[in-house]
């Protein structure tokens, strides 16, 4: 892909990106996200550790744990 082809890419909308529809452009244009470009500059502000599975009798309150169930 040549410099001209992925500048063209980068300033097309996100609709234009398989998966994205009315609704999910909505909330990017929420999150100030509405060219693909945006989407590399939008950095995760941090992640949640859920390897912590734990059984419910052992659950603590107020803290962030992650069950297993089978529906």
């Amino acid at each position: 892909m040549n410099q001209s082809k992925i500048q063209d890419f980068l300033i097309k909308s996100v609709s234009t990106l398989k998966g994205v529809g009315k609704k999910t452009k909505t909330q990017l244009k929420k999150k100030k996200i509405e060219k693909i470009s945006d989407l590399l500059w939008s950095l995760p502000h941090g992640f949640t550790d859920r390897s912590n599975v734990q059984t419910l009798d052992k659950l603590q309150i107020g803290k962030i744990t992650t069950i297993k169930v089978k529906v």
